[in-house]
């Protein structure tokens, strides 16, 4: 007769892991050692099962965690380029003697219209103006 194994996630190192069922609601990481409560059982079957389990749910989570990191590059990368952009083209170098720029600029500098404005009646608006 085969044990019941039970598939639980870590909070600390985040990782799957398979356990043997246990009355005792309490069990310990066997990646980074904490000791914890028992929240929440992921799946629950016989060792092969589970392990294949813990192997998918690990796989996932690895690659959520590479896409957020792709990503979090990616996004540096880019702000790091228009750092550059900004420092290597002057205002005034265009062809069209900067006009493009310091239309930009200038739609950046009026004030936002507030999105509530929608909802609210014309005396409401000039209240809080």
């Amino acid at each position: 007769m085969s044990q019941v194994q039970e598939v639980v996630r870590c909070y600390s190192c985040e990782t799957f892991q398979v356990q043997i069922q246990k009355k005792i609601k309490k069990w310990t990481c066997k990646v980074c050692n904490e000791k914890q409560s028992l929240k929440k059982v992921y799946f629950t079957g016989l060792g092969a099962e589970c392990r294949n389990v813990v192997k998918e749910f690990n796989m996932k989570r690895g690659e959520l965690s590479e896409m957020k990191s792709t990503a979090l590059m990616q996004a540096a990368e880019l702000a790091e380029n228009e750092n550059q952009y900004d420092d290597t083209y002057p205002e005034n170098s265009f062809e069209d003697g900067g006009q493009v720029e310091s239309q930009h600029r200038s739609e950046l500098s009026q004030p936002r219209v507030s999105k509530w404005n929608a909802f609210m009646t014309a005396e409401e608006i000039q209240e809080t103006e």
